[in-house]
């Protein structure tokens, strides 16, 4: 049974800054009470936050003073999580595309 903690270092490795509570559970195999549990330890220590239920974005050490990551990096895993269609400005698009203003 893999923990919590190593789960996240995991996604982590993998380059996922976020995860859901459902994948979490049946990656960690913990009933849903001892992930709370875990997930109230992490949000204490500033490794985990949660902008919407069931969603959790992970801290990285440059992120914790800022208390979230850039939202370029989870915008888009939140509204797929939520099932949204939604668009960016064109500012954004083309800053991640490479242009500026």
């Amino acid at each position: 049974m893999v923990s919590l903690q190593e789960s996240v270092e995991s996604q982590l490795a993998r380059g996922r800054g976020y995860f859901t509570k459902s994948n979490s559970l049946a990656e960690t195999q913990q009933t849903p009470e001892a992930f709370q549990a875990a997930i109230a330890r992490l949000k204490k220590k500033g490794s985990v936050v949660s902008p919407r239920r069931g969603f959790f974005l992970i801290l990285r050490p440059e992120d914790r003073a800022l208390g979230a990551p850039d939202p370029a990096r989870w915008i888009d895993p939140l509204m797929s999580y939520l099932k949204v269609d939604y668009r960016i400005s064109l500012l954004r698009a083309a800053a991640v595309h490479g242009s500026t203003h």
